[in-house]
Protein backbone atom coordinates (compact mmCIF):
# COMPACT_ATOMS: atom_id res chain seq x y z
CA UNK A 1 0.00 0.00 0.00
CA UNK A 2 2.88 2.28 0.34
CA UNK A 3 4.19 1.98 -2.82
CA UNK A 4 0.78 3.21 -3.93
CA UNK A 5 1.01 5.90 -2.27
CA UNK A 6 4.42 6.65 -3.16
CA UNK A 7 3.97 6.46 -6.82
CA UNK A 8 0.75 8.48 -6.56
CA UNK A 9 2.82 11.12 -4.84
CA UNK A 10 5.17 10.98 -7.63
CA UNK A 11 3.10 11.46 -10.74
CA UNK A 12 0.81 14.19 -8.13
CA UNK A 13 3.92 16.31 -8.14
CA UNK A 14 4.91 15.69 -11.73
CA UNK A 15 1.14 16.46 -12.64
CA UNK A 16 1.81 20.10 -10.77
CA UNK A 17 5.33 21.01 -11.76
CA UNK A 18 3.90 20.62 -15.36
CA UNK A 19 1.35 22.78 -15.16
CA UNK A 20 3.28 25.56 -13.26
CA UNK A 21 6.43 25.49 -16.02
CA UNK A 22 5.86 28.67 -18.31
CA UNK A 23 8.16 29.49 -20.75
CA UNK A 24 8.76 32.69 -19.63
CA UNK A 25 10.98 31.37 -17.23
CA UNK A 26 12.84 28.95 -20.11
CA UNK A 27 15.87 31.35 -20.18
CA UNK A 28 16.90 29.66 -23.57
CA UNK A 29 13.45 30.67 -25.31
CA UNK A 30 13.78 34.34 -24.07
CA UNK A 31 17.63 34.59 -25.42
CA UNK A 32 15.81 32.91 -29.09
CA UNK A 33 13.15 35.48 -29.16
CA UNK A 34 15.11 38.55 -28.20
CA UNK A 35 18.00 37.58 -30.47
CA UNK A 36 14.94 36.87 -33.70
CA UNK A 37 13.80 40.23 -32.83
CA UNK A 38 16.95 42.17 -33.09
CA UNK A 39 18.27 40.36 -35.85
CA UNK A 40 15.02 41.08 -37.88
CA UNK A 41 15.55 44.99 -36.84
CA UNK A 42 19.00 44.79 -38.02
CA UNK A 43 18.06 43.11 -41.65
CA UNK A 44 15.17 45.97 -41.81
CA UNK A 45 17.22 49.19 -40.75
CA UNK A 46 20.04 48.53 -43.09
CA UNK A 47 18.66 46.74 -46.01
CA UNK A 48 20.95 43.85 -46.49
CA UNK A 49 20.54 40.34 -45.83
CA UNK A 50 23.58 39.09 -44.10
CA UNK A 51 24.84 42.39 -42.66
CA UNK A 52 28.18 42.78 -40.18
CA UNK A 53 27.24 43.50 -36.29
CA UNK A 54 29.44 45.02 -33.82
CA UNK A 55 28.37 44.53 -30.34
CA UNK A 56 29.51 47.76 -28.16
CA UNK A 57 29.79 47.10 -24.48
CA UNK A 58 32.50 48.50 -21.29
CA UNK A 59 32.46 45.25 -19.63
CA UNK A 60 34.02 42.44 -21.45
CA UNK A 61 31.91 39.68 -19.65
CA UNK A 62 28.78 40.69 -20.48
CA UNK A 63 29.64 41.40 -24.50
CA UNK A 64 31.39 37.88 -24.17
CA UNK A 65 28.36 36.62 -23.08
CA UNK A 66 25.77 38.44 -25.53
CA UNK A 67 28.18 37.31 -28.87
CA UNK A 68 27.46 33.57 -27.78
CA UNK A 69 23.64 34.28 -27.65
CA UNK A 70 24.25 36.00 -30.99
CA UNK A 71 26.66 32.84 -32.51
CA UNK A 72 23.81 30.11 -31.01
CA UNK A 73 20.42 32.26 -31.89
CA UNK A 74 20.89 34.01 -35.26
CA UNK A 75 21.34 33.01 -38.37
CA UNK A 76 21.54 36.22 -40.88
CA UNK A 77 23.83 38.47 -39.32
CA UNK A 78 27.91 38.63 -38.72
CA UNK A 79 29.45 39.31 -36.03
CA UNK A 80 32.65 41.50 -36.29
CA UNK A 81 35.11 43.08 -34.21
CA UNK A 82 36.14 45.66 -36.11
CA UNK A 83 33.88 49.16 -35.51
CA UNK A 84 34.74 50.52 -38.95
CA UNK A 85 33.56 47.16 -40.55
CA UNK A 86 30.03 47.07 -39.16
CA UNK A 87 26.80 47.89 -40.67
CA UNK A 88 24.96 47.74 -37.42
CA UNK A 89 25.82 48.49 -33.60
CA UNK A 90 24.39 47.04 -30.60
CA UNK A 91 24.96 48.66 -27.65
CA UNK A 92 24.55 46.82 -24.28
CA UNK A 93 26.26 49.55 -22.20
CA UNK A 94 27.38 52.70 -22.51
CA UNK A 95 29.04 55.55 -19.48
CA UNK A 96 30.07 58.36 -21.80
CA UNK A 97 28.91 60.21 -24.98
CA UNK A 98 30.16 58.82 -28.51
CA UNK A 99 29.11 58.88 -31.66
CA UNK A 100 29.36 55.58 -33.53
CA UNK A 101 28.65 56.89 -37.08
CA UNK A 102 26.81 53.57 -37.52
CA UNK A 103 23.22 52.98 -36.71
CA UNK A 104 22.93 51.15 -33.36
CA UNK A 105 20.40 49.57 -30.90
CA UNK A 106 20.90 50.22 -27.12
CA UNK A 107 20.03 47.41 -24.83
CA UNK A 108 19.82 49.46 -21.74
CA UNK A 109 17.99 52.70 -20.88
CA UNK A 110 20.95 54.08 -19.72
CA UNK A 111 23.02 53.66 -22.82
CA UNK A 112 20.18 55.27 -24.98
CA UNK A 113 21.52 58.84 -23.01
CA UNK A 114 25.08 57.81 -24.13
CA UNK A 115 24.51 56.50 -27.57
CA UNK A 116 23.59 59.49 -30.18
CA UNK A 117 22.97 57.25 -32.82
CA UNK A 118 20.83 55.12 -31.28
CA UNK A 119 17.87 54.44 -33.51
CA UNK A 120 16.05 52.78 -30.43
CA UNK A 121 16.17 51.15 -27.64
CA UNK A 122 15.25 47.20 -26.88
CA UNK A 123 14.39 46.17 -23.27
CA UNK A 124 12.62 43.80 -21.00
CA UNK A 125 9.82 44.09 -18.63
CA UNK A 126 7.54 42.02 -16.61
CA UNK A 127 8.82 39.46 -18.98
CA UNK A 128 7.96 41.28 -22.04
CA UNK A 129 9.72 42.56 -25.09
CA UNK A 130 9.84 46.19 -25.30
CA UNK A 131 10.97 48.10 -28.03
CA UNK A 132 11.19 52.20 -28.85
CA UNK A 133 12.39 53.52 -31.90
CA UNK A 134 13.40 57.47 -32.37
CA UNK A 135 11.76 58.84 -35.56
CA UNK A 136 14.05 61.57 -34.97
CA UNK A 137 17.22 59.40 -35.03
CA UNK A 138 15.36 56.95 -37.75
CA UNK A 139 15.22 60.19 -40.03
CA UNK A 140 18.73 61.60 -39.31
CA UNK A 141 20.06 58.14 -40.40
CA UNK A 142 17.78 58.10 -43.46
CA UNK A 143 16.64 54.55 -42.11
CA UNK A 144 13.05 53.84 -43.55
CA UNK A 145 11.08 50.74 -41.90
CA UNK A 146 8.60 48.32 -43.12
CA UNK A 147 5.01 49.67 -42.17
CA UNK A 148 5.25 47.08 -39.19
CA UNK A 149 7.70 49.19 -37.09
CA UNK A 150 4.92 52.54 -37.15
CA UNK A 151 3.49 51.46 -33.65
CA UNK A 152 7.32 51.24 -31.97
CA UNK A 153 8.30 55.01 -33.14
CA UNK A 154 7.84 57.64 -30.73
Amino acid sequence: MQKVYLILGVYINLFISTLSYSFAYDLSLADRYEISIIERLIIDSVQKENPYVYVYSENKNKKKFFKQKIKKFAKNIKLTSKLHKADFIIVLDMKKRKILKKPALALDFEAVRYCLNCIGVFSWKNGRPNLTLFKENLEKLMIKLPEEYSYFIE
